[in-house]
């Protein structure tokens, strides 16, 4: 018996919690990591705003170039 005699689950008591112990952490490393990425990958409105309108031909080159380092000077 690869048990060394004992009953079935008998010496495995600490498992249960090393389980539940591993879930949460794991739970909570997804959730850091969701709510760390959403805030680092967020493009910001500002700037999109501003490539819109530089795609659409509502300002210049020189224009967009200039409101771009000005808007990255702020954040």
């Amino acid at each position: 018996m690869w048990t060394g005699g004992m009953a079935p689950g008998a010496g495995m008591g600490w498992l249960w919690p090393l389980l539940w112990l591993v879930i949460v952490v794991g739970v909570g490393y997804v959730l850091y990591s969701f709510l760390r990425d959403s805030d680092d990958e967020r493009p910001d409105a500002a700037i999109e705003e501003l490539r819109a309108a530089y795609a659409r031909g509502e300002l210049s080159d020189e224009e967009f170039e200039r409101r771009l380092e000005r808007l990255r000077r702020e954040n």
